[in-house]
């Protein structure tokens, strides 16, 4: 059994009275579950179309953004100078538990669920990953990440007027009480004033332990348009930085995942992409011709070819950035097989019989070098080798056959030997030969054919 629990996506986290307040007013859907629909419609990872979507056949759960920590806050009115509630974490607990309490998730043996989500959802499903792993989840569940653009590096905005997200992500963490869902191992790392580390995509994904997929993009839309406080197309020193951006993430990608996350995997496309795995871009934007859903898949089957797909062009949007509608990117059957041989090169020339060689008529966009005249490839020589055998072949058994219709006339047409001279004459004495006239002359000549037929001819 598989079940897929989705966080949807959200902006960050605020960092102070005021921003909540402006948060509430401007986006209401994301701080309360109030005024949600009752169904929504989902694509991506949660379609259920099979040529569009491995997980198409698992149980679903969408769990919509309002808690305004990431998911990662467990503070009441009373624990906070704001008086606002955090419980990110109560939320995801809750989940899993009405899950198994009413839709009997985790009765069945091998179940397996993938816990992710995207942007904000991706980033809690990082924060409290080993936690639902090792604590929330019914024994015997085998529990996966599938984190889409949690990603934040550590770099400053190119608009000095923009607060960065690194100091953003410190003001938050006394306010929310992330502290259940904060690695130990991490804290240890970075502990004190750097504790904040352990709530930011770059230094939390290299300590988590339950195997995970994550998806990023090299231009990550959501970052860096927030540091560049503008959207593109953009130029001169913008179009730098955000190059430059480009080869942060590839260095931090480069370090997950670590050596002791055997199993867990990257996808990085070099677009400027923020959340593509609950829209068309799943299956649309590619790597070559490999797409999010078909590496998904192979991941899923423990079976990929390696444990990275980062795309290696150089400069703002390289990539593959529009998803494509068709049937142009790899199955996940032609991940494993071998790639597709190279072009053969033009034919040479065409053998005569008589060993010369004739060069064969050409298109217009395929030209014959001199030396491939001159020196015709071995798999030439060797059709040419073969055909002069069968050339020799045919030879010898027309002249087998012709010696065989030769032989075969002299035997009929054999020249009269001296018993055959003697029998005639005997037959034709003049007695017989008068008792041979009348005899023909009295027969009718159906008559004649049936005597000789059945006499065998010793009448003639």
């Amino acid at each position: 059994m598989r079940a897929l629990i989705g966080c949807s996506q959200g902006c960050g986290p605020v960092e102070s009275h005021s921003s909540h307040s402006l948060h509430c007013l401007q986006t209401p859907f994301l701080v309360s579950s109030t005024g949600l629909e009752k169904s929504i419609y989902m694509t991506g990872v949660f379609d259920t179309d099979p040529r569009r979507n491995p997980l198409w056949g698992a149980n679903k759960a969408y769990v919509a953004y309002c808690s305004s920590d990431a998911w990662a806050g467990d503070a009441g009115p009373d624990g906070n100078p704001m008086g606002w509630q955090f419980r990110g974490q109560r939320i995801v607990n809750a989940t899993f538990r009405t899950l198994a309490e009413q839709h009997g998730f985790g009765a069945m043996p091998h179940t397996r669920v993938i816990f992710g989500g995207c942007s904000a959802g991706s980033r809690g499903a990082m924060f409290n990953l080993d936690v639902v792993a090792n604590t929330v989840v019914p024994k015997g569940v085998q529990v996966l990440g599938f984190l889409d653009s949690p990603l934040w590096v550590d770099v400053q905005p190119f608009d000095s007027t923009v607060m960065p997200l690194e100091n953003e992500t410190q003001l938050i963490v006394p306010l929310i009480n992330p502290t259940n869902v904060l690695d130990p191992n991490c804290v240890a790392v970075y502990p004190g004033s750097e504790m904040w580390k352990c709530m930011y995509g770059e230094w939390r994904l290299p300590f988590l332990k339950t195997p995970f997929l994550v998806s990023a993009s090299q231009f990550d839309k959501y970052q860096l348009s927030y540091n560049e406080n503008t959207a593109p197309p953009y130029t001169g020193d913008a179009l730098t930085y955000a190059n430059s951006f480009q080869s942060t993430v590839r260095n931090v990608l480069a370090g997950i995942p670590t050596a002791k996350q055997p199993y867990s995997a990257v996808f990085s496309t070099a677009c400027f992409k923020h959340c593509t795995s609950d829209i068309g871009d799943f299956w649309g934007v590619k790597i070559g011709r490999i797409n999010l859903k078909t590496w998904l898949d192979a991941w899923l089957l423990g079976s990929l070819p390696q444990s990275k797909l980062v795309e290696s062009c150089v400069g703002f949007g390289c990539g593959q950035c529009h998803a494509k509608p068709g049937p142009d990117a790899l199955t996940l059957a032609q991940l494993y097989s071998p790639p597709p041989p190279s072009p053969s090169p033009p034919m040479p020339p065409r053998p005569l019989l008589f060993g010369r060689f004739k060069a064969p008529r050409q298109s217009s966009a395929t030209t014959l070098t001199t030396a491939a005249v001159a020196s015709p490839p071995a798999t030439v020589k060797s059709r040419a080798k073969q055909m002069s055998r069968t050339i020799a072949i045919a030879v010898v058994l027309l002249a087998v056959f012709g010696f065989c219709l030769t032989y075969a006339t002299r035997v009929v047409r054999r020249p009269p030997s001296i018993a055959d001279d003697l029998e005639r004459r005997r037959l034709l004495t003049p007695a017989n030969a008068a008792k041979r006239r009348s005899g023909l002359e009295s027969a009718r000549p159906g008559q004649w054919i049936a005597a000789t037929r059945g006499t065998g001819g010793s009448d003639l």
